[in-house]
């Protein structure tokens, strides 16, 4: 609602009378966003129902389609297919981890992204609803996260999301010669949890002997997911460890709304352990 007109960069476009875009503007009244915006935002709740019901008769495993953007939802080692493909395939524009420079306005976000500009001309006929095309454009403008937080099920393993330990993926990285990353998308990708028997990863396999031992350890994952949901799956539930870690967040949270009534109401609040 606001990018272009409070930028003050100095390639932006030229201002009048030398101020910004947005002073010389009445203020409007910004409408509700019709997507589901409750509590942190869950892509394999918002996101990935959109492309089951529209996209994936074309874009899944063996379609045409499929090969240039797969949007299936078949689990990975840390994601959703889809959602490695669509940044493999640079479809959505987003700001990386760590640090990054300062982005003008329009360059990236929906704005940006070829997703969000494909499904706007209705793609082969495909037209979204206004809350679906909401919840995309909303998902993409919050930097598309996929996780709705940070916790995990899986303490320990490769990116705390795996269901394969370290010492599954070093048995399947000894079978099929393939070097695997831990934390890149190089890594997740060679996994499919949902369809075992379509895990890249088995591309590199010629005997079929070998490609059923690496089968069989996929589905140990498989299996491990069933037992225990990770946090893009109904019913789960963090590990000892972030319970932990979420038990000592909540409690410093409380102390610092403490803290912020005290300097308002003038009372004195003291930390655990001082009198």
């Amino acid at each position: 609602a606001c990018i272009g007109c409070h930028n003050d960069r100095d390639n932006a476009p030229p201002r009048p009378r030398g101020k910004l875009a947005a002073l010389q503007k009445a203020p409007f009244n910004i409408t509700d966003a019709t997507a589901d915006t409750k509590g942190n935002f869950s892509y394999q709740e918002g996101v990935q129902p959109i492309f089951d019901k529209h996209c994936i008769r074309c874009h899944d495993y063996d379609k045409k389609a499929g090969k240039k953007l797969n949007l299936s939802g078949d689990k990975t080692a840390m994601f959703a297919v889809s959602y490695i493909d669509l940044h493999k395939k640079k479809m959505i524009a987003t700001v990386g981890g760590g640090a990054n420079r300062i982005y003008n306005a329009y360059e990236w976000g929906s704005h940006a992204s070829k997703l969000i500009k494909t499904l706007e001309k209705e793609h082969h006929n495909i037209a979204l609803s206004d809350d679906e095309l909401t919840t995309l454009i909303t998902w993409v403008d919050l930097n598309a996260p996929y996780y709705p937080d940070y916790s995990s099920a899986y303490w320990g393993n490769p990116g705390g999301r795996s269901p394969l330990t370290g010492k599954d993926q070093n048995e399947i990285a000894k079978l099929t010669k393939v070097k695997i990353s831990r934390y890149t998308h190089d890594g997740p990708w060679h996994f499919n949890f949902t369809r075992p028997e379509l895990s890249p990863i088995l591309e590199s396999v010629n005997d079929e002997a070998t490609k059923e031992e690496v089968i069989e350890i996929i589905e140990r994952g498989t299996e491990r997911l069933k037992a225990t949901p990770r946090n893009d799956m109904p019913g789960y539930v963090p590990s000892e460890e972030h319970q932990r870690r979420l038990k000592r967040y909540e409690e410093l949270f409380q102390r610092e709304l403490a803290n912020r009534r005290a300097i308002q109401s003038g009372e004195k609040v003291y930390d655990p352990g001082i009198k």
